[in-house]
């Protein structure tokens, strides 16, 4: 395959990645967007194995295997409403595979076409430099993500005094690094930047995933409960709605238990008028 058309084809292929992305964000198009994701992977890995430059198609088809199992696997046995730490998990593996990624180029720069005379090239390690530093920050941040949200961690946010002025001093340093390493390409630069990047990723992230809460509705028009107080909807309906949320918890409660119309039981008025 020639380079113009293996660049065509991977053109197409990011074409179709991103309006996958639009159409996942509707549960109206997300059946499409599936579509296109699918495609455009298909036609990536395509490109990529019938480059000239391919190695062992033994290992890709190893991967292809072990990966696909346990895809397949996971898929079959996760529950729905774990889909939050199943994503974390994997956008773990995700930022571990950058970072996987960014050192064979490192140790083996001819293999990936980067390397020079005098080294290796600049702006590859400038590339290597950043994808490394985000991807060991995702990889620490989702494994956090994933235990609070598999309720393996505590729901409450890290923080402590000094927290801020450390993660700037941090970020600092990073900065730093990521410019000596692009600089000299120095193996001292490169794992401190693996370090400091993993350090980053517990201190930045985990105080943004809250660790998910039922909503019970029997309590849903509590003044006291932070759910009405965080939502004007919920404030709204607590006011002056109650009938119409009384009607549905009628059919079907909020936590997935049958409704008092599906027990055929009477109404309580538990809620009130």
């Amino acid at each position: 395959m020639s380079g113009n058309l293996a660049a065509i084809l991977y053109l197409v292929a990011s074409v179709c990645f991103i309006l996958a992305l639009r159409g996942l964000a509707s549960p109206e198009s997300a059946r499409m967007g599936n579509i296109l994701g699918i495609a455009g992977m298909v036609i990536a890995v395509a490109t990529t194995l019938a480059s000239p430059g391919v190695v062992s198609y033994g290992l890709i088809i190893a991967g292809i295997v072990i990966g696909g199992a346990a895809g397949t696997v996971i898929a079959l046995r996760i529950q729905m409403t774990a889909l939050p730490q199943l994503v974390a998990a994997f956008h773990s593996l995700v930022g571990l595979a950058a970072v996987c990624v960014a050192a064979a180029a490192f140790y083996h720069p001819a293999a990936y076409g980067i390397a020079t005379a005098e080294g290796i090239k600049l702006s590859s390690l400038i590339e290597m430099s950043l994808g490394t530093a985000i991807g060991a920050i995702t990889f620490t941040g989702s494994v956090i993500a994933f235990g609070k949200l598999q309720a393996l961690l505590s729901g409450k946010p890290l923080v402590f005094p000094g927290q801020h002025p450390l993660n700037a001093a941090l970020g600092i340093a990073l900065v730093v690094l990521i410019v000596w390493f692009a600089s000299s390409g120095a193996t001292a630069a490169f794992w401190l930047i693996v370090a400091l990047s993993l350090a980053l990723g517990l201190l930045l992230l985990p105080a943004g995933v809250p660790r998910p809460q039922l909503i019970d509705p029997d309590r849903l028009y509590d003044a006291e409960h932070p759910t009405v107080e965080a939502s004007p909807l919920l404030k709204l309906m607590r006011a002056g709605k109650r009938p119409l949320a009384r009607r549905l918890d009628e059919v079907v409660r909020f936590d997935g238990r049958p409704g008092q119309a599906a027990r055929k039981t009477p109404h309580t008025g538990k809620h009130g008028d």
